[in-house]
């Protein structure tokens, strides 16, 4: 079945949310005011709050209970744009459970209601940094039923898919100290069967001053002061930003072999395009697969990756929000399937947006 993804990257600024609500809506309803409404909305990593919190106490104001009742920000804004759009939502939180705090999805159906609530189970510095706790569960795989109409009970004919949410770090190997070709996300998604991966994301870009051990603190902070030129708040710029790759514009065709040494908002950050998708491998077709075809794969499989832009402090963030399909191709020319990054043939990346802007991709995919 088609269904027709908008991925919105973000640029929220810390700790404002009305601001940060208002300029997500602006961003779908310049994005849909002439063109069919979405089937899914994906969101950032706490994509209304900001993320670069420096303490428990600082977050603290900010963290949110999973209510339908007594929705918090976040909840009402994606169950207001999920009824708004006919749409699922899914949208990054900072939740708090029990007394403890998670860094957490939760994906809304159209008629508002929770259809499910993931906890992100591997965790950057950040996260510790404000207090998150890992997942008690782990990883999991869900059965979502894509029919719009079982949510608000006027029946119609049931069609699940197989559903993985993943947070950023999630990814990565485990605290960046498990073996790199363990992929243990991407290999539960493959294992489970599942056909659709949803991962909102505060992803840093490789140009970010925090993650340069050759810098003072100091001059790291002078850095972050520079590179947030790029990125104007004044309400009449951030509320008309470039809406980039959006289903009513000319499809961008981007060179991924590329790396620019200068820091270019309008272009996707290719380094970090091509480490998603080797983070995939399981679901690539590759020569190293030859000898273990338990690991073949035969079948259509999409990731949404939902990455925010912009700057935190000396924190610089990497955009570039994509949509791959890995697309079960096993045999055409020699040399097809010996890349590990997206230029292999197995993988097709339907879009990616700059690396600095505020924009939706949107794309109609067959799931």
């Amino acid at each position: 079945m088609k269904l027709r993804i908008a991925s919105v990257q973000l640029n929220p600024l810390l700790g404002k949310l009305e601001e940060n609500s208002r300029r997500a809506s602006v961003l779908l309803e310049k994005t849909f005011a002439a063109v069919q409404k979405p089937d899914l909305v994906v969101l950032p990593e706490l994509a209304l709050t900001g993320y670069n919190f420096p303490s428990p106490a600082a977050i603290a104001p900010y963290l949110e209970e999973l209510s339908v009742q007594n929705p918090a920000p976040s909840m009402k804004w994606a169950m207001d744009t999920s009824r708004k759009y006919d749409c699922f939502t899914l949208i990054g939180y900072p939740e708090t459970f029990q007394s403890k705090t998670y860094n957490s999805a939760v994906l809304v159906s159209p008629s508002g209601s929770i259809v499910y609530n993931y906890r992100k189970s591997f965790l950057y510095e950040t996260d510790s940094v404000w207090g998150s706790l890992e997942s008690s569960t782990g990883f999991e795989t869900f059965n979502l039923n894509l029919n719009k109409k079982a949510y608000t009970g006027e029946g119609g004919v049931d069609a699940f898919v197989k559903t993985t949410i993943g947070i950023c770090m999630d990814l990565n190997p485990y605290k960046f100290e498990a073996p790199f070709n363990k992929f243990e996300f991407a290999s539960h998604a493959f294992s489970t069967d599942s056909s659709l991966i949803l991962c909102p994301m505060a992803w840093l870009s490789g140009k970010s001053p925090s993650v340069n051990d050759a810098l003072s603190a100091a001059e790291k902070a002078s850095a972050g002061l520079e590179l947030a030129k790029h990125f104007p708040v004044e309400a009449d710029k951030t509320l008309n930003p470039p809406v980039i790759d959006a289903a009513h514009t000319a499809q961008r065709t981007w060179d991924y072999t590329l790396e620019p040494s200068a820091y270019d908002i309008a272009q996707p950050d290719y380094s970090n395009v091509n480490y998603w998708a080797l983070r995939f491998f399981p679901f690539m077709n590759h020569k190293m697969k030859a000898g273990y075809p338990w690991m073949a794969n035969h079948k259509r499989r999409t990731v949404v990756l939902c990455n925010r832009s912009g700057v935190e402090s000396d924190v610089l963030y990497g955009g570039s929000s994509s949509i791959f399909q890995f697309n079960g191709k096993t045999a055409d020319k020699e040399g097809d399937f010996e890349a590990l990054n997206v230029q292999n043939k197995s993988v097709d990346v339907l879009g990616s947006l700059g690396q600095g802007i505020e924009g939706v991709l949107v794309r109609d995919v067959e799931i």
